[in-house]
């Protein structure tokens, strides 16, 4: 079997554009995604990410969002998790149409990340000592 095109997010690529789009828009390194959700964290700033779910489906598509971090840590298998609120939709900040809600995001599902300079409250139903964190926090609001 020959395999000469591959789909990503609904789209189908050459074997070479997918190469081109992997190599010229691999996402950001584990270190700077890290240090950005840190300082959107400690700054109180929204963070842009491009999130790719492990279950992703109509009800939970791949796209764009905009989050406010509200905690930051590893889960029980060691992998990094951030807690954030994703606002409301009237803004055009959750592309993939969510009420506003608390999530958790797997970190290895960003693939881009932008650190925005406006700024957000803490949300008041925020709860510090996040159960989901149970590796450990790094830091939180």
């Amino acid at each position: 079997m020959l395999i000469t095109d591959l789909n990503f997010y609904g789209e189908s690529y050459s074997i070479r554009e997918a190469a081109y789009l992997f190599l010229s828009e691999a996402g950001p390194t584990p270190n700077k995604t890290k240090q950005m959700i840190r300082k959107a964290i400690d700054d109180r700033r929204e963070l842009r990410i491009y999130y790719v779910s492990p279950n992703a489906d109509t009800a939970n598509p791949n796209g764009w969002r905009i989050v406010h971090p509200h905690a930051f840590g590893y889960s029980g298998g060691g992998g990094l998790l951030m807690r954030a609120w994703q606002p409301n939709v009237d803004r055009g900040i959750s592309f993939s149409k969510h009420k506003p809600e608390w999530r958790l995001f797997r970190t290895d599902g960003i693939t881009k990340v932008e650190l925005l300079n406006t700024h957000f409250q803490k949300h008041p139903d925020f709860r510090k000592g996040d159960r989901s964190m149970v590796g450990g926090l790094i830091t939180e609001l």
